[in-house]
């Protein structure tokens, strides 16, 4: 019986800004159900309190792609996760070399270039993000950093930068969105954040249905009792997952709860 239900936010709940009727009313039937639910996004926290409060989440959410695990709202913090700070220079040497744009995700902020600010904002919307020059950058580092966003649209700069963190097994690096990609500690993920909510709950993980759309989604999919990949999903992500939804544009996330929470529970209302 599932009896926690999380889901990524972009492209998974929320398209271009816009949360479906249809997906708030399943997420009503849920709550009426008694069943909790909550949200997992590679979004700092920050950027990640409108969503939830548009969703009406009062339960703790995993953000940062598991670095943090928290409630923003009443700015209670159960579990962060940062970066080593060397390993965060290193990072940023190489992405200037490379001449992509990235952000910082820190313990209390996000921190950017005016053009970086504005290259997310084109993907997710306004964003709270704190806008300096490029050489403030490193000051910024001392507060703790639980994420880098990098953003680069050329393939072959975005296929090297891959690979190259890729042979650092002291962090994870996972694309978030196309031509995205999410530098974290190792020790960092949506699924390993999954996990200690089910502590928090004092559930088995196999009580938990899991729905995303993206490379970062993977671990949350894995540890999840039922894991689900979007209809517009990545094909990485399409691939792994051993169950499929619809596209968010045909109500992918409330046809996967129907299918797996309603329908199994003798309540097909949603």
């Amino acid at each position: 019986m599932i009896r926690l239900v999380i889901a990524d936010i972009d492209g998974t709940l929320v398209e271009n800004n816009h949360i479906s009727e249809q997906t708030l009313k399943t997420i009503q039937q849920l709550r009426s159900d008694g069943i909790t639910f909550t949200v997992a996004t590679g979004r700092h926290f920050t950027a990640s309190i409108p969503i939830i409060e548009r969703l009406g989440v009062q339960e703790p959410v995993i953000c940062s792609n598991g670095a943090y695990l928290g409630l923003p709202s009443k700015n209670q913090v159960i579990q962060e996760i940062c970066i080593n700070q060397d390993i965060v220079k290193d990072a940023i040497d190489l992405i200037s070399q490379n001449g992509s744009d990235f952000l910082l995700y820190t313990t209390k902020r996000i921190v950017a270039t005016k053009q970086a600010k504005e290259k997310l904002e084109s993907r997710i919307g306004s964003i709270p993000a704190f806008v300096i020059g490029f050489e403030e950058i490193m000051d910024y580092i001392l507060e703790g950093v639980v994420k880098i966003l990098i953003i680069e649209t050329d393939d072959i700069k975005f296929e090297k930068l891959y690979n190259h963190f890729q042979e650092n097994n002291d962090i994870s690096i996972v694309s978030s969105n196309k031509n995205f990609l999410d530098i974290g500690s190792r020790y960092s993920s949506k699924g390993n954040a999954l996990l200690q909510l089910c502590k928090y709950y004092n559930i088995s993980s196999n009580e938990v249905l899991a729905i995303g759309d993206q490379e970062n989604d993977r671990s949350m999919l894995e540890a999840a009792g039922v894991g689900v990949a979007m209809g517009n999903a990545s094909a990485k992500l399409k691939e792994f997952a051993k169950y499929h939804t619809d596209t968010i544009d045909n109500e992918g996330f409330a046809k996967a709860v129907t299918k797996f929470v309603f329908e199994e529970n003798g309540d097909k209302t949603c």
